[in-house]
């Protein structure tokens, strides 16, 4: 009776050892690079007045001036674009909710029937909560500029990796946000450990393409980490089996 007991809560402990790694992976997948294309670089001449910011993302071209210090982001006014080229990348763990995202429609629920009902919430504007922010969120970096300041910035996680590898790397189009009352807070201790101001962020992400992509990139990263999931499951079943039988 004993072993019987061991044996029907196997598959359970399996499933709850099985899930941590296949959302790790779930968590660190970023399948932009494999899937997105770097577009024709974008000149400053071709961007229409009035255009509020929509090509942020986009491959920055030889015209785009670079930032070389903390002070001319804070100098940007309107929608001006910038490039950067980070000497130095920094991950902060805090987490800005995506743009192209609504805050009220993400936080709602499923009944038993399986049908989706609103919960009327709304998701927080940022979170310092990597499991929170696995899906929803966009992570905030620190950049080292050409006189060793400091900026908040935002944009693909595919480049921060670039930087770390210690290439050379240029920023695409970015503009100069509010960081929001949210994340100043949350910001605070590490913007003052480098120098850094928590009132702005170089925000050079492409929303365009990650609007349109936003469902495909989430079931690629929910594929590859439900394959682990199952094999890992598999595996350790098969071993308890042989031991068992032993």
């Amino acid at each position: 009776m004993r072993d019987n007991g061991k044996i029907g809560i196997l598959p359970l402990i399996t499933v709850a050892v099985c899930l941590v790694p296949a959302f790790f992976l779930f968590a660190k997948l970023n399948p932009e690079g494999w899937i997105k294309k770097e577009g024709k670089p974008v000149k400053l001449a071709e961007i229409p007045a009035g255009d509020n910011g929509a090509y942020t993302g986009k491959t920055a071209g030889e015209d785009v001036p670079k930032l070389s210090g903390s002070k001319e982001l804070e100098d940007m006014i309107g929608t001006q674009y910038e490039s950067a080229i980070p000497k130095k990348v920094i991950k902060t763990g805090v987490y800005s909710l995506k743009p192209w995202l609504n805050p009220y429609e993400i936080t709602n629920g499923r009944n038993n029937s399986g049908r989706i009902y609103r919960t009327g919430r709304k998701a927080a504007e940022a979170t310092d909560s990597a499991i929170l922010a696995v899906s929803d969120y966009i992570e905030y970096y620190l950049i080292q500029l050409p006189d060793d300041t400091y900026i908040l910035a935002q944009f693909s996680d595919t480049y921060r990796k670039a930087i770390e590898r210690g290439e050379t790397v240029t920023l695409p189009l970015g503009i100069q946000k509010n960081t929001g009352k949210e994340a100043r807070s949350y910001l605070k201790e590490i913007c003052g450990k480098y120098g850094a101001s928590t009132d702005y962020v170089l925000y050079a992400v492409d929303n365009e393409w990650n609007n349109e992509h936003e469902f495909t990139l989430f079931i690629i990263r929910f594929g590859i980490s439900a394959v682990v999931f199952f094999i890992l499951s598999f595996a350790i079943l098969m071993a308890a089996d042989k031991i068992r039988h032993r």
